[in-house]
């Protein structure tokens, strides 16, 4: 089914000081940002936000186009960022409390781009941080290579620099539960179903197999979201059909000198997985962060790590724990392997074991386990039945943190 074949979600960020504006107009601009609900009219069109935190200030466009959803998932799941920022929670053209379209043909990723340039206006900004979340990533690096010169710093999170969903079919159908999913779908609801109806059920059924690590951790969470949040179909529809698979910046990257987050949970659909580590390889001052244990949404199921990791990035300090250029290695998996002949004893010898399949930096670069002669190791083993594993985990990256220059961080997963 056409409405199946692409579930994703989005968000966008953005954060930097105020221009100095005198006057009636700096006076305006103030009042744009103080705390509570909004609207404002951004190229014609009637746009919602609402203003909550301190601190700079951060502009967050949620999924939109992407998946119909508004800013409700972000808005409940990101409030450990207003305790540093302002932030400021949008709800694109079309989508939630913002107004619709007559014209369709006006939910382009361009146009969505074109909006975060005439808020940057309506705000009085000059430079800011910029941050998206996978189809809020497009809009973002779309921006970043529009206008590079007001973007001081930019993240990305699950995300790519361009639309290819060659493979996500065939993953899908790995993914544990997404069968019984696709089948609970193709049952008729009882009674008539609304176009909204529709995608919210198809976002409660199929969002816990493809976009979590393992969504029984969050369910209490995502659940009372997935209900209240207001679902908009029309800008996802038309993305689906005149958009999916059209974008494309990476022969621009090079006008991306500032410098850059990306992130990806290791469990992250294949398009953010492979899209972060060509973006990390286009970009001259990147950082690759891929969070253990997660999936399309790492801040909700690392949020200590994850949100940790995007504050420490946006206030400007170098110590955090992605892979850098030059770097260390931040996560690598291997595979398992017949390596003993029989069952080792303690105090034999270990066999010589090379590490595989590498997010960052390149695998020619990656230690062996002879390579680690005479350095202090610390291994950690973690799966779906240890119910500590997050706490010890997210206490882990804590203290790697603070030995960030010392240590080099190698993250390696059984597949």
């Amino acid at each position: 089914m056409k409405l199946l074949s692409t579930v994703i979600c989005f968000g966008l960020l953005a954060a930097g000081p105020l221009a100095s504006v005198p006057g009636p107009r700096g006076q305006e601009r103030a009042r744009a940002l103080e705390p509570g609900e909004h609207q404002a009219t951004i190229r014609g069109v009637r746009l919602w936000y609402l203003v909550r935190g301190q601190g700079p200030v951060l502009v967050l466009q949620p999924g939109g186009a992407g998946w119909g959803g508004d800013v409700t998932p972000y808005a409940e799941t990101l409030r450990p960022l207003e305790e540093s920022n302002t932030v400021i929670y949008l709800d694109p053209r079309g989508i939630g409390r913002s107004e619709r379209l007559q014209d369709p043909a006006g939910y382009s990723i361009y146009d969505y781009a074109e909006d975060l340039e005439g808020l940057r206006r309506h705000f009085g900004l000059e430079r800011f941080a910029l941050a998206g979340h996978s189809h809020g990533g497009f809009v973002a690096l779309l921006y970043a290579v529009t206008y590079p010169q007001h973007v001081d710093r930019l993240v990305i999170l699950d995300s790519s620099p361009n639309d290819d969903w060659s493979d996500w079919d065939a993953w899908c159908k790995s993914r544990p539960g997404y069968a019984e999913a696709q089948a609970s779908l193709e049952r008729s609801p009882d009674g008539a179903e609304t176009p909204e109806g529709r995608l919210r059920r198809v976002y409660k059924s199929l969002l816990p197999a493809v976009h979590f690590h393992d969504y029984r951790e969050v369910a209490a969470l995502m659940g009372p979201i997935l209900e209240r949040m207001i679902i908009s179909p029309e800008p996802y529809d038309w993305w689906q059909k005149n958009e999916v698979g059209e974008f494309d910046v990476r022969p621009k990257l090079a006008s991306l000198t500032m410098p850059v987050l990306i992130v990806a949970g290791d469990g992250d659909i294949p398009l953010a997985l492979r899209g972060a580590t060509a973006l990390h390889d286009s970009t001259r001052r990147s950082e690759l962060l891929v969070v253990p244990a997660s999936g399309h949404w790492p801040w909700i199921e690392r949020p200590q790590l994850t949100l940790g990791e995007i504050r420490r990035f946006l206030s400007g300090r170098p110590d955090g724990l992605g892979a850098q250029k030059p770097g260390s290695v931040l996560a690598a998996f291997s595979k398992a392997s017949p390596i003993f002949a029989q069952k080792p004893k303690v105090g034999d010898l270990a066999p010589e074991i090379t590490l595989e399949s590498v997010v960052s930096p390149p695998a020619a670069s990656m230690p062996t386990l002879a390579g680690l002669r005479g350095k202090v190791v610390v291994l950690e083993f973690w799966g779906v039945w240890c119910g500590h594993r997050t706490a010890i985990q997210e206490q882990l990256g804590l203290d790697l943190r603070k030995e960030r220059r010392k240590l080099q961080v190698v993250v390696v997963r059984k597949t």
